[in-house]
């Protein structure tokens, strides 16, 4: 879990659930069977990472503010609303959800705070911010 190839892993994943989001958001049919299937894998995948860094790393984990924000974006966006409340609602209100969903692009910050923390982009960084 603390590896970089773990990490890297995290990052194509987070990277291609916010492609398959784009997707889904400009598809003919976003409800399609290959979007549920993509949504459960993707929850999956968050959820056993979740785990995987709580049961390393301990609870304590949850206090910093990143992956605190990492833990609400996994339960809220992708547990609750994918395998509790969307199997509850049908029809319309599960549109409402899959706005919900959308929220998990905001695991792409992420992305940027790790690549941030590269030596390789150590300066683009420091340039960027003047």
């Amino acid at each position: 879990v603390a590896s970089g190839s773990f990490e890297v892993t995290m990052a194509m994943v987070i990277l291609i659930n916010a492609v398959v989001i784009g997707l889904q958001a400009s598809s003919s049919n976003p409800q399609g069977a290959e979007f549920e299937w993509a949504e459960h894998f993707f929850t999956g995948a968050f959820l056993v990472e979740w785990c995987m860094r709580v049961y390393c790393f301990g609870w304590r984990w949850m206090l910093d503010s990143w992956n605190f924000s990492d833990t609400l974006l996994v339960w809220l966006t992708g547990v609750v609303t994918t395998w509790v409340l969307k199997p509850l609602l049908t029809g319309a209100s599960s549109d409402n959800l899959r706005q919900l969903q959308v929220l998990r692009t905001v695991r792409l910050m992420r992305l940027a705070r790790a690549v941030r923390m590269l030596p390789a982009f150590k300066e683009m960084w420091m340039l960027i911010r003047g």
